[in-house]
């Protein structure tokens, strides 16, 4: 099995130390699949769901009642649009994009990212986009997306461990006081005598 590592200061940490802190197991994944592209969300689906056990190394349930942590796509769209122009101004590049919204429940609570990405196609002057050559531009772009969102999963733990370690460092330090006396003086300011002085001990 190959480990996948995320690069962390100096050194590599593999992305399941990260992952595991994050996620409470089983993880539902589950994607809206939109009629008018049923096919780019299944395939997004089973994406996420290899990503997740392979990568992750979470385990998964289908069952809602069951799962402790979520994954939920409930929009995604692929569309294609003009990248590059020869000098006739005909388009020789087209950008397969796919934009997907995620939506998390993990051990910290809710959150959302909404991720684009693209694969490139380059056709004849006056060409279109073949159907077959959108589809497997489509899926690479589907999986970059997924990649990214793994980053984003990894940098969101990696957040979270530097946060609870800076806490328990400021927890461990000796507290430290510095006294010195502020002086209150009560009196009309006519002369000295006027005053009293009361010596209050304060931290700073």
């Amino acid at each position: 099995m190959i480990a996948v590592f995320f690069v962390v200061g100096c050194g590599y940490k593999p992305v399941e130390q990260y992952s595991k802190s994050l996620f409470e197991e089983p993880v539902l994944v589950t994607v809206k699949i939109d009629p008018e592209d049923p096919s780019a969300g299944e395939y997004l689906q089973d994406e996420i769901a290899k990503t997740v056990t392979t990568r992750l190394n979470l385990k998964l349930t289908k069952n809602v009642n069951r799962a402790k942590s979520y994954i939920v796509v409930n929009n995604y769209t692929i569309n294609t649009t003009p990248s590059n122009k020869d000098d006739d101004g005909n388009v020789i590049r087209y950008s397969v994009n796919a934009a997907v919204e995620f939506a998390v429940k993990d051990r910290l609570g809710f959150w959302s990212k909404n991720i684009v990405a693209s694969e490139y196609v380059s056709v004849k002057a006056q060409s279109l986009v073949s159907a077959t050559e959108k589809e497997k531009a489509a899926k690479v772009a589907i999986k970059k997306a997924v990649d990214e969102f793994i980053v984003a999963v990894i940098q969101r733990a990696k957040n979270k461990k530097e946060e609870l370690e800076d806490k328990n460092n400021n927890q461990s330090k000796p507290q430290t006081q510095n006294k010195e006396e502020n002086v209150l003086k009560i009196g009309d300011g006519q002369s000295d005598e006027d005053y009293v002085t009361i010596g209050v001990e304060a931290d700073i």
